[in-house]
């Protein structure tokens, strides 16, 4: 919940503190309580963890808490301090902060709960207080209702959790709106060999928020990879700034955002809003930007191992991108892990995918004068347990023999019994020798392969550990869908001439109504480049018959009003009507409309006389926009198609000719607009400016909009451009 707004100078100082939030010199435990769960918590965990700073005690009710002194106030403390740990009452915490500030702190932890996150109408108006102190101060604040945070490698822990979690130093930090799943994390991660720089419980995030963490994180130089678990963004504006600064440092982000039912999707007078309910803009800006998302806390660390565990320079380097080469010790394994290569990836991927090459002629030969005859040297290979425990070579040699395979990028070994460490070795020295990433897998999540030396020696050596087919799959999918688009957002980073020339224009007026039909939408859309068929709007039908002579030919007859938005779901659309029949059709259509609409509607009522028109190919365009968010571009095929295949690109404005030409080819019926089966090829590039046209109008019109959308582009043979045949703009409720 969020009241007051902090201005951007206010918010610039709160990041500009956040090392006394993290690094703290010393620690003032506000509310210090051997009954208080939290404090105590906190003081057990900084004396554990070996925190060096200074840490006070504040009581005014005790004079010792666990044996130490505690002070009556932060301010007698005599001493500057740089965070104050909060676990007071609810209604002490502004006093509390205010007292902080005074004592020279520059961060606060705020554990207290009861805030906007409750039912009650105190705590609604607590926050708002919280909230209205915080719009002015530059402390950086964790919290209320959070846990804290932890700085594994520095030894800072202003953390309320309990400690019964063992906790690895590692390279992931951690942002998590939920306190509770912190602790899933941090065990989850434990068994998969990796742990953790960071982590923070933000709970309500009445002051800094998942954004300003993950922007912390992205220059922290003992963080590689990202992750997150997301309620909600208070700042969904500032995601893709920061999203491709990620992409640019190298360092993943891996999140989950829950919200996704379409029982939340809000009602869409445009057809552009029943297809993007309240997640459609999240999915859409985490492909476009890199983010890599997860559905559950185990999903989200299979996906984040191999960036936690191995240094992305040797994926950096891989030629064809996923072409793994297998040797398991279990055939169900390596069936699984192929079987799930052959699964398609999301839209418009565009990603190096995982597949199981043939070997080369060469390698084979050299397998068959390592291995048994009854072992057949294909990709993937089946070692099985007992020719590994008969001749140990063989393992290591057949590993070495596929590495040094020109067909394979990536080499898997899947293990099923007790790891020992000149194994373990020697699949670092391949790595090594040939170049390539070099994964370890356990054929099932539920086995233990290493006991805790072998562990630290994985750790040590960069080198992952993968839990079964799944999970592997998972890990491998991520890393290389990352390593594409981050290897494209630095490419375009390097090169300042492949920044988009899309040129900003003044923010359009609100306009007097909330719905404008076609005529007044294609009439704003007009100074953006976008033109539609010669048509006529009239009042009657002898105006319509006049209005079809002068325009020649056949005509489609369209109701137009404001009050009407899917004309053809009310049969109120006429195509290819004939001269001789557009006088009746024009009566027919009118009488339908008046039906239809409220009698206080009926003087807004015309019909829209348009020369028919015939294309290559038809395109939809749609946007929605929220409040706080950047607008949401979709095109898909014209039509129903769009709805009933589902096919269509999502992209997050502004997008140019370029990003719109990526949107059309990531279409599944693409071939309709690329002479399929005889059919003339379509003015692509034309459809591509269009695209980013309705991009350029959705920007400007960014402060009203709610929907917009064209629907049909009749897109013409090369080089004879488009048309938007309907269009329909829609304002937000005032």
């Amino acid at each position: 919940m969020q009241g007051a707004t902090p201005t951007a100078t206010v918010r610039a100082a709160r990041r500009a503190n956040l090392p006394a939030l993290f690094a703290p010199k010393s620690i003032a435990i506000v509310g210090a309580s051997d009954r208080s769960f939290y404090a105590r918590n906190a003081l057990h965990r900084l004396d554990a963890c070996g925190y060096a700073g200074e840490v006070h005690l504040v009581n005014p009710r005790a004079d010792a808490v666990a044996g130490r002194r505690c002070h009556t106030g932060m301010l007698g403390i005599g001493k500057p301090i740089d965070l104050a740990f909060i676990a007071v009452p609810r209604a002490a915490v502004v006093p509390a902060l205010e007292e902080a500030t005074a004592a020279g702190a520059r961060a606060a932890v705020i554990v207290t709960t009861g805030f906007g996150e409750s039912a009650d109408a105190e705590g609604r108006r607590l926050q708002s207080a919280l909230d209205a102190w915080l719009a002015t101060s530059s402390l950086a604040v964790c919290g209320p209702s959070c846990l804290g945070v932890i700085n594994v490698h520095g030894r800072a822990q202003a953390f309320g959790g309990h400690p019964g979690t063992d906790l690895l130093p590692g390279s992931v930090a951690l942002v998590s709106q939920s306190g509770a799943n912190v602790h899933t994390y941090i065990g989850a991660a434990l068994a998969r060999n990796f742990g953790f720089s960071c982590i923070v419980s933000s709970g309500n995030e009445a002051g800094l928020d998942t954004g300003d963490y993950i922007d912390y994180f992205i220059d922290d130089p003992a963080t590689r990879v990202i992750c997150a678990y997301v309620e909600s963004f208070r700042h969904p504006e500032a995601l893709p700034a920061i999203a491709r600064r990620a992409q640019v440092a190298g360092k993943p982000i891996v999140l989950i955002k829950i919200g996704r039912s379409q029982s939340s999707a809000r009602a869409a007078l445009a057809h552009t809003g029943s297809m993007t309910g309240p997640d459609a803009y999240f999915a859409a800006l985490f492909a476009q930007f890199g983010i890599v998302r997860a559905n559950s806390i185990e999903e989200a660390l299979d996906r984040a191992t191999i960036f936690a565990s191995s240094p992305l320079k040797w994926w950096l380097g891989t030629a064809g991108g996923g072409r793994t080469g297998i040797v398991s010790v279990s055939g169900g394994f390596a069936g699984a892990f192929s079987d799930m290569t052959s699964d398609p990836t999301s839209e418009g991927a565009a990603v190096a995918r995982i597949s199981v090459p043939e070997l080369d002629a060469a390698t084979v030969v050299r397998i068959e004068q390592i291995l048994p005859p009854h072992v057949g040297p294909q990709n993937p290979l089946d070692l099985s347990t007992q020719v590994r425990r008969d001749r140990p070579d063989a393992w290591r040699d057949t590993l070495d023999a596929v590495a040094g395979d020109a067909a394979v990028d990536v080499v898997l070994a899947a293990e099923a019994t007790p790891m020992d460490e000149a194994r373990l070795r020697s699949l670092v020295s391949l790595r090594e020798c040939h170049g390539k990433p070099v994964l370890l897998a356990t054929t099932s999540p539920h086995i233990g392969i290493m006991d805790d030396a072998l562990l630290a020696i994985c750790r040590d050596a960069g080198l992952p550990l993968l839990a079964g087919a799944e999970g592997t799959h998972r890990a491998m999918e991520s890393a290389l869908a990352w390593m594409t688009a981050s290897k494209s957002a630095r490419a375009a980073a390097a090169d300042t001439s492949a920044a988009p020339s899309m040129k900003s224009r003044e923010p359009l007026p609100r306009p007097a109504t909330r719905v404008l039909h076609e005529v007044v939408a294609r009439d704003m859309l007009l100074p953006y480049g976008i033109t539609g068929p010669a048509s006529r709007l009239v009042s009657d039908p002898d105006a319509a018959l006049a209005a079809a002579k002068a325009l020649g030919g056949s005509v489609a007859l369209k109701i137009v009003s404001s009050a009407i938005t899917h004309r053809s779901d009310l049969g109120l659309v006429a195509l290819d009507v004939a001269p001789g029949a557009v006088k009746d059709r024009a009566a027919d259509l009118l009488q339908r409309a008046s039906a239809a609409v409220a009698p206080g509607e009926l003087a807004t009522l015309g019909v829209l006389v348009q020369a028919m028109t015939r294309g290559a190919a038809e395109l939809f365009i749609g946007v929605t926009a929220m409040a706080g968010h950047a607008p949401l571009l979709v095109v898909g095929m014209g039509g129903i198609y769009v709805e009933l295949l589902g096919d269509r690109a999502t992209r997050i404005c502004p997008v140019d000719e370029d990003e719109a030409l990526r949107m059309l080819r990531s279409l599944r019926l693409l071939p309709m607009l690329d002479g399929y089966r005889g059919r003339p090829r379509a003015d692509v590039p034309a459809a591509a400016r269009a695209i980013a046209a309705v991009s350029a109008f959705a920007m400007a019109a960014a402060g009203w909009l709610a929907e917009a959308e064209i629907n049909p582009l009749i897109v013409m043979p090369e080089g004879g451009g488009v048309f938007a045949v309907d269009a329909l703009v829609v304002a937000r409720e005032a």
